[in-house]
């Protein structure tokens, strides 16, 4: 059984099938899914590559995840302006070994996570339905390494059916998970700059169940991110309040863009598995 996830990360939305009508006789509903046992990760960019998995044990409470990884540290407080995320970054000075900024003046423990090996872990169905990417466990950082290699290339053609393989039955495979088609921007123009009236992103529309737009300034002592959740229609404001929020000029920015497709593999009775394949464009700029 596969159950979707309608947002990456911070958002997690599940439907689950209840039956037919006659579902008083049936079995009952499944479990929700509550733990993350792992994550399979396919991430590409315009020429790039990027593929690695991790497992724990214990799992990561569905609750704690943040971003797009179940090894990101909890977030630091954070406020909202329409459909996006403000967060700036917390300042502290030094933390003691082993803790990290969790808030202004405030340090806190990184989470003891337990990597493990649960077999080889095969990613098959890329461009043009032949494509596969091999990751097994590195027990020098924890993290499942690819072959080939994350790098130059498209592992993702946009469209196709992905296919994961678990090498010791930890999950069922993936047969339902399309690929993210690349994404075309076509706003914001060149040089890149956040007007504080606000900010246009327009982009080719697609079929994703979601886009992330994220925005990052820093003047170099300070910095915030702004993450927003748009649907795939193909273009999306992001509010001047959420601008307004950054550090002022002059400041380094950062702008992405990603299209996803992402899925749940329960394994057991509320644990899954998350699956996720990405496409990113970036941009970086000066003002």
């Amino acid at each position: 059984m596969k159950i979707k996830i309608a947002a990456r990360a911070i958002v997690f939305a599940f439907a689950f099938a209840f039956g037919s009508a006659f579902a008083a006789c049936s079995a009952p509903p499944p479990a929700p899914i509550d733990t993350l046992d792992g994550e399979v990760t396919v991430h590409g960019f315009a020429d790039w590559t990027h593929a690695w998995a991790v497992f724990l044990d214990p799992g990561v409470p569905v609750a704690s995840v943040y971003l797009d990884t179940l090894l990101a540290l909890p977030p630091p407080p954070s406020t909202s302006a329409g459909a996006c995320t403000i967060t700036p970054s917390p300042s502290c000075g030094a933390c003691p070994a082993g803790e990290y900024c969790q808030a202004d003046a405030r340090c806190a423990p990184v989470p003891a996570w337990h990597y493990v090996d649960d077999g080889a872990v095969t990613v098959s169905g890329g461009a043009g339905g032949i494509a596969v990417e091999r990751l097994a466990f590195d027990a020098a950082t924890g993290l499942y390494a690819s072959t080939p290699r994350a790098g130059p290339g498209r592992f993702l053609g946009g469209g196709e059916r992905v296919t994961v393989t678990f090498d010791r039955g930890l999950a069922p495979s993936s047969s339902a998970l399309r690929a993210p088609a690349p994404l075309v921007l076509t706003a914001p123009a060149s040089p890149l700059a956040f007007p504080a009236a606000g900010f246009h992103v327009a982009w080719t529309p697609g079929e994703a169940e979601l886009i992330e737009i994220a925005l990052i300034a820093s003047d170099g002592v300070r910095s915030t991110a702004i993450r927003c959740l748009a649907d795939d229609g193909g273009g999306f404001d992001v509010p001047a309040a959420a601008i307004a929020a950054l550090p002022a000029p002059p400041r380094h920015l950062h702008f992405e863009v990603t299209r996803n497709s992402e899925e749940l593999l329960p394994t057991r009775a509320g644990h899954a598995v998350r699956v996720h394949l990405g496409y990113t464009v970036t941009a970086d700029g000066d003002e």
